[in-house]
């Protein structure tokens, strides 16, 4: 929860700055929340006249699966589990260190090192209606046509 709410401060301070505004003109604080789920996401290259292609013709695609809340400790527990279907098998788990939601809208978004995160919004129950949005390694990987395969749950949000 650190992490959430030193983001928020510096969100805060860049808000006054940029925007001239008082501290109460800046976003809410933030909630606690406990969210998980999974789905498929791709990245499409345009190549030629081909659209989204990876030398197949096809878009890329990531599986994800994810889980996260607060921990006892003041800061957060969980990992975002990442597998790439582009022939190198290529599985990536990273732990959590940042989570901030926004109860409202039921997003989620979860954060590791230095710029990659993950953005989720559930959007209630039903198949391919969640959202979720990846950025890892400088590549951002969403959802492709109605190509959905999302499951997005908050079990709390407060």
């Amino acid at each position: 929860m650190r992490s959430a709410v030193l983001g928020f401060v510096v969100l805060c301070a860049l808000c006054v700055l940029v925007s001239g505004v008082s501290a109460h003109g800046c976003p809410p604080s933030p909630h606690l929340c406990k969210v998980t789920g999974g789905g498929t996401v791709y990245v499409c290259e345009e190549v030629a006249t081909i659209p989204c292609v990876d030398g197949n013709g096809e878009c890329l695609k990531v599986t994800i699966g994810f889980n996260a809340q607060p921990d006892k400790k003041d800061g957060v527990k969980g990992h975002v589990t990442i597998v790439f279907h582009d022939g190198s098998g290529t599985k990536v788990q990273e732990k959590v260190t940042s989570l901030l939601c926004d109860c409202d809208l039921k997003t989620a978004t979860m954060q590791w090192g230095d710029s990659d995160y993950l953005f989720v919004k559930d959007e209630g129950e039903g198949p391919g209606i969640d959202v979720i949005t990846l950025r890892i390694d400088g590549t951002v990987y969403e959802q492709v046509g109605d190509e959905y395969n999302d499951n997005v749950q908050f079990h709390y949000c407060k």
